[in-house]
């Protein structure tokens, strides 16, 4: 799954960090960062063995294989007692703020960091990449050819493609409604739908390879 070409490989990657952080493949790690990942215990089919894993040493050196971990989560879980540094409750927006550069492969963290004036590395083909505002080391669609700016990419992705939908009325509004009604504190009703919506979200982001595979 992984290689020099490609370290951050798509196949196994949440699945295998741990384990491939400490056979150092295909480099050692000096600091492993996870966030609201626990690995450790519910996307591993060794559980124990990941576990150990956390606090397995070098026999020559006697120092962890995992040198540090930073963990960051919404409530205390397994991993947390193996970390060296805890952020708990830590939003995204913190973090970028207190980096010099993102490396991503697909998320929207990266057009966050885009929009707060960082520095961002692409490992796939977000809808951000390949406008010249990234350095891209994957491949991106040769159709974009365009080189907006900053501002111009964010109308198109916030405001001009996205159609949005008023919570109080149940109609299409413009974004300075929707924008309002953040601000209010409102939001689509909760219930079951929404909940059985939010499953089934988790479930087939699981089989993106399907049609994210190479063609």
């Amino acid at each position: 799954a992984y290689s020099w070409d490609a370290p951050m490989s798509a196949h196994g990657m949440m699945h295998m960090v741990i384990s491939n952080a400490v056979a150092g493949d295909p480099y050692p790690v000096d600091v492993l960062f996870m966030y609201m990942a626990n690995m450790a215990w519910n996307s591993s089919m060794n559980t124990r063995g990941v576990m150990e894993m956390l606090t397995e040493t070098d026999p020559e050196t006697g120092e962890y294989k995992i040198p540090k971990l930073i963990y960051s989560d919404a409530y205390s879980s397994e991993m947390v007692a193996y970390a060296d540094l805890i952020l708990p409750e830590t939003n995204t927006a913190a973090l970028i703020d207190a980096v010099d550069e993102v490396w991503t492969m697909t998320s929207g963290l990266g057009f966050e960091a885009l929009l707060r004036g960082k520095a961002v590395t692409t490992l796939g083909a977000p809808f951000y990449a390949g406008w010249g505002l990234t350095r891209d080391l994957g491949s991106v669609p040769a159709r974009r050819t365009a080189r907006p700016d900053l501002l111009q990419l964010a109308h198109a992705a916030l405001i001009a493609y996205p159609r949005y939908l008023d919570p109080v009325s149940g109609l299409p509004c413009p974004v300075e409604v929707a924008l309002d009604r953040l601000s209010e504190g409102r939001a689509l009703p909760r219930g079951p739908l929404n909940r059985i919506g939010a499953k089934l979200q988790g479930v087939f982001a699981s089989y993106t390879w399907l049609w994210r595979r190479q063609r």
